[in-house]
């Protein structure tokens, strides 16, 4: 795949599919990536057009795929004055990637760490920032809260994800089933609400027309307008409804 960017701009299409496979490969593309910009950077004055294609699609693969091992190399390559406008650019770009996912990932990994802190307002604060954070690695930790810390379920519907959704209404459906623990119940219908995913409300729908509780039937109501406030239109509905009652 590395040696298929060595396509010349008529085949742009096919260049934009391997720039989209290589990002998709992750973590594992980077050495490869970067060993090819070690192997080429002598070169960039001979062949400037193509190297100013190659490598400006080199630079933007590994800047989405957001490794920090890749930072320093680039860093070194733009330093030179060979490097083609083009790829300057593209290099510019990755460089300011990599720094914000890199101070982003330190944070991500500093709150993670204060889930397990003996304070309960050290934990909810943690919790409320990684639901704010986007970063799916929460998405495990925050799953092993659920049931136990309510604002867990909160902070799963705000980070969204098929894995998250689904488990809140597992959950959900779980606690209503089990008649126990009806604060659980009632933060997995306030989490449900914070996400932005039409595929939810037929879940929420039967929520508040089916549910004994009134709590959970006015939860219900104001998670519905909560996503149909935010959330874009015309998704699919996959998700399967929740239960009908509730204690």
């Amino acid at each position: 795949l590395c040696r298929l960017l060595w396509c010349h701009m008529a085949w742009k299409d096919i260049y934009e599919q391997v720039c989209e496979t290589l990002v998709g490969f992750g973590d594992a593309a980077v050495e490869p990536l970067v060993g090819v910009l070690k192997a080429r950077r002598f070169t960039w004055e001979s062949d400037a057009i193509d190297l100013g294609w190659v490598g400006g699609g080199i630079f933007r693969v590994l800047g989405q795929i957001g490794d920090a091992r890749a930072a320093r190399p680039i860093e070194k390559l733009m330093g030179s004055s060979m490097i083609p406008a083009v790829a300057k650019d593209e290099g510019a770009q990755a460089l300011g990637r990599l720094r914000r996912e890199n101070r982003h990932g330190k944070k991500v990994e500093s709150l993670l760490k204060k889930l397990s802190d003996e304070r309960p307002i050290i934990r909810s604060i943690a919790i409320e920032a990684l639901g704010k954070s986007g970063d799916p690695r929460a998405t495990e930790a925050l799953l092993e809260m659920l049931g136990s810390e309510d604002e867990a379920a909160v902070a799963l519907g705000r980070l969204g994800g098929d894995q998250a959704l689904r488990a809140l209404v597992a959950h959900l459906k779980s606690s209503l089933d089990r008649q126990v623990h009806p604060r659980s119940a009632f933060a997995a219908i306030q989490g449900l609400g914070e996400s932005t995913d039409r595929r939810v409300l037929p879940v929420l729908t039967t929520i508040a027309v089916g549910a004994r509780s009134a709590v959970a039937r006015r939860l219900a109501v104001e998670a519905i307008q909560n996503v149909e406030d935010r959330a874009p239109p015309d998704l699919p509905s996959a998700v399967q409804a929740g239960p009908a009652t509730d204690d």
